[in-house]
């Protein structure tokens, strides 16, 4: 029996398409991480939140893009 059907193919991304995704996916999560902590601790938690989210998301999709 073929199993290949039911694997899918690895999709590969050039360089370019993997740090747009990666860029807009830290940007969505810095963005929901500001709302979070503006709620906590005001405009300083907005900067925080905003900024540690988007390191955050940036390294997490460098390692499952890249693999490094």
């Amino acid at each position: 029996m073929d199993i290949s059907v039911f694997m899918p193919e690895r999709i590969e991304f050039e360089e370019w398409q993997a740090g747009v995704l990666m860029t807009i996916g830290a940007v969505l999560v810095g963005a929901i991480f500001a709302i979070i902590f503006v709620g906590m601790f005001g405009t300083f938690g907005a900067y925080l939140g905003f900024a540690g989210g988007f390191v955050a998301t940036f390294l997490f999709l460098s390692f499952v893009l890249y693999g490094r």
